[in-house]
């Protein structure tokens, strides 16, 4: 099984064989007909010639690029991207939008995106709102349970 930077292709982890722009150095001298080390052209009936043996290496070096671009763009991301939210994690937020901290700037001490956090914002408060919504029809059932339940109109 191929392995790039200590991970193979299928997603398991295993020991690293070759660093991945060796391995994308080797599959790209193999794709060519030459030879990884020395560069010189393979044996024209060379195994590596063949229709099938092409296709699986093109596989794998596509393989090994789609897996390099999905880690570039990872390695952009937040460190905490992904992560689940923690009732300590929303009251620091209800507490730093207090404290008038802007959004960048909570998304960059949490490690979050500006946008998660604005969502997360936005949930709170309507959370929030909801739980406000729900207190009031419990101070209206315990004032008219009769009216709370609709059993008398305004």
């Amino acid at each position: 099984m191929l392995k790039s930077g200590g991970a193979l292709i299928d997603g398991t982890r295993g020991a690293p064989e070759m660093p991945q722009s060796g391995t994308h150095r080797v599959l790209s001298a193999l794709v060519a007909g030459r030879d990884p080390r020395s560069l010189q052209p393979l044996p024209a009936r060379s195994i590596l010639h063949t229709s099938d043996v092409l296709r699986a290496l093109l596989l794998a070096l596509n393989a090994l690029e789609a897996a390099t671009a999905r880690a570039r763009r990872r390695s952009a991301l937040p460190p905490n991207v992904g992560r689940k939210w923690t009732a300590a994690e929303d009251a620091e937020l209800r507490g730093e939008m207090a404290a008038g901290h802007s959004v960048e700037a909570i998304a960059a001490r949490h490690g979050r995106s500006i946008r998660a956090i604005a969502l997360r914002l936005r949930k709170i408060a309507l959370a929030a709102a909801g739980s406000d919504a729900d207190a009031s029809t419990d101070e209206q059932r315990m004032q008219c349970p009769r009216r709370a339940q609709g059993e008398i109109s305004r």
